[in-house]
């Protein structure tokens, strides 16, 4: 898991990335906020990446800043201020499925390492919402028969 990635590598400020946007960094991070609370008891924080980092200390060794947002191959990564990636620690790249190529996640990882943050891994963003998410409930459920004991039925 991407928690279990930067934990390997004591990275505690994490850039979440990804080639383009719409990839699902924002979907990560918060679901990631969610599962750091199962895991740990130390601060996790999530900011976006135009945000001021909060301050980790040495009294808090396990907590960790996540910052949702780069759109590397867009140029988002420029855009984020130099004191920031002197800041982060790793990146993890968040690739969504059948859309993101091996050239592209080759070309992020390159735009990472050269502004000095190391790609810590990748997560496999396979969802694709529905293009007409009631229409195929509404077919469904016409297709159904009525219960036994239900209003209009036999």
């Amino acid at each position: 898991s991407a928690w279990a990635l930067a934990q390997a590598q004591s990275a505690r400020r994490i850039l979440i990335a990804s080639a383009y946007a719409g990839a699902g960094k924002t979907t990560f991070a918060t679901c990631l906020a969610r599962r750091a609370a199962w895991l740990t008891s130390a601060p996790v924080h999530i900011v976006s990446g135009q945000a001021q980092l909060p301050e980790l200390t040495d009294t808090a060794p396990a907590g960790s800043v996540w910052i949702d947002g780069a759109s590397v191959l867009e140029g988002d990564l420029l855009a984020l201020s130099v004191e920031l990636r002197l800041q982060v620690q790793g990146a993890i790249v968040i690739a969504q499925g059948h859309r993101t190529t091996r050239t592209e996640l080759r070309e992020v990882s390159l735009q990472l390492t050269a502004a000095g943050i190391p790609p810590l891994g990748c997560v496999w963003n396979s969802f694709v919402p529905p293009a007409r998410p009631w229409r195929g409930l509404r077919l469904r459920l016409r297709g159904r028969a009525p219960r036994t004991g239900a209003p209009g039925a036999p």
